[in-house]
């Protein structure tokens, strides 16, 4: 949602909505996001067992699926250009300045 809402040139009406809606999710980003680039990796497999426990029959199933995915593009992301990781960390910092 960050990297999206950010490509699009969204990133501020996005931080706007969680600091009225949700200011816990939002304060929480701002620590969770970078500390994620550095971990992603050690998520996929765990995303897949979840997936996998649920069954592909399952709705969540697919959810955990891309949850996966997510992390496995992230940890590949940092390791090279570090593109998606370079908007997450921006927007998380920007986030605790104006907070």
């Amino acid at each position: 949602m960050v990297v999206a809402a950010t490509k699009a040139g969204a990133a501020d009406a996005l931080r706007d909505e969680l600091a009225l809606s949700q200011p816990a999710v939002l304060a929480r980003l701002e620590v969770a996001l970078p500390d994620m680039i550095t971990k992603a990796y050690r998520w996929v497999a765990e995303m897949r067992e979840i997936s996998g426990f649920l069954g592909p029959d399952h709705p969540a199933s697919q959810i955990y699926e891309g949850f996966a995915r997510w992390f496995e593009h992230l940890a590949e992301d940092a390791k090279g250009e570090a593109m998606d990781a370079a908007l997450l960390k921006a927007f998380a910092e920007t986030s605790k300045k104006r907070g």
